[in-house]
């Protein structure tokens, strides 16, 4: 139901549900209709019935109950994993765990921003902070902060501008257009089609290659 509903999304997590019901042999359900609230989850119109996929605050919008997964979903955070729900009809069907993993090299990556001179990198996400906090734990962030919304994301660069920093934001352009119009400089990483993620970012790095970071602003000094 997930995948059916996720079928035409292009975020990572919807990747990761097609991927998964794809190698457990299953046969996705075509959806309808689709409507995405950005940042919180995506309803969809399949042949029987309407399925809701998405954080426990997009489940809270639409009354659905999680509590049934409450013991469950918090065993899961405690090792990082981002929590999917997922609900059919207004009652709640289930959850699906996601692990998320580093950029190879990453933090040789984080360090070699500060040798470039970079003063501060934050790392800033809609998913769950307990995941966020476990996903940056040794990686050398300044400020990991999760559960924040695209528009709490752009609110963060606000704050960051008004301390004299000047801003470059990173990120692969999914609920993250409103935080690129509030930056010095955006760049879009191997952005997943949206065409109004390709008019936000004033770069775009088509093979998600977080090292050209580097190469672009040595380019931009000379």
């Amino acid at each position: 139901m997930a995948a059916g509903a996720e079928k035409d999304s292009p975020h990572p997590v919807a990747e990761a549900l097609r991927n998964a019901a794809e190698s457990l042999g299953r046969t996705i359900p075509e959806a309808d209709s689709q409507e995405v609230d950005p940042g919180l989850g995506v309803v969809a119109r399949l042949s029987d019935g309407t399925v809701l996929v998405g954080s426990a605050s997009f489940m809270e919008k639409h009354a659905v109950a999680i509590t049934y997964f409450a013991k469950r979903a918090q065993e899961h955070r405690r090792q990082g994993h981002l929590i999917v729900y997922v609900a059919k009809n207004d009652r709640l069907q289930g959850l699906v765990a996601v692990r998320c993993r580093a950029t190879e090299n990453l933090d040789a990556f984080l360090r070699s921003l500060r040798r470039e001179g970079f003063r501060r990198i934050d790392l800033i996400s809609g998913d769950s902070t307990t995941s966020v906090e476990h996903f940056a734990m040794n990686l050398g962030f300044d400020e990991a902060r999760g559960d924040l919304s695209p528009e709490a994301k752009a609110h963060w660069l606000d704050g960051l501008r008004q301390e004299g920093f000047r801003v470059l934001m990173v990120g692969d352009g999914i609920n993250d257009t409103p935080a690129f119009s509030r930056a010095d400089v955006s760049a879009a990483l191997k952005p997943a089609g949206a065409p109004v993620v390709l008019e936000a970012a004033e770069v775009v790095i088509l093979d998600g290659d977080v090292w050209k970071i580097i190469s672009l602003r040595r380019a931009a000094q000379k």
